[in-house]
């Protein structure tokens, strides 16, 4: 691969010198110059976020949309879950009431039995 076919992998900000550190006197191949471009631009590449305009516009709004649909649903959630939490204050001592009315049924069930077999005559063989 020859350096000018390969000009976008060279950065401008950090220009690599073609000389070596051993012997400046010795310059270095291309594509000993390429693979120091390419090691210098993924270490650029990895310390910056960046987006890429080959991202389509679409995929951006619909993960918003999505992102808002999310954002929404948790807002009704909530909500309802409110609204039944309201719902079990307010029946709770509805609860305590028919506990007491059931206990108080039973009573008069019982009474009712013992009024019965007073009344019932014995059977006489």
């Amino acid at each position: 691969m020859r350096l000018d076919a390969a000009h976008h992998l060279f950065d401008a900000r950090h220009p690599v010198d073609r000389r070596t550190d051993q012997n400046p006197q010795q310059v270095r191949s291309d594509d000993q110059v390429l693979e120091m471009t390419r090691r210098r631009r993924t270490t650029l590449d990895d310390s910056n976020w960046h987006l890429d305009k080959k991202v389509p516009i679409a995929l951006i709004l619909a993960m918003a949309m999505q992102t808002a649909g999310v954002v929404w649903w948790g807002a009704t959630t909530s909500e309802r879950l409110s609204a039944l939490e309201r719902k079990a204050d307010a029946v709770a001592p509805q609860a305590e009431r028919l506990a007491r009315v059931e206990t108080k049924l039973e009573s008069v069930q019982n009474g009712i039995s013992e009024i019965k077999s007073i009344l019932t005559p014995p059977v006489r063989r």
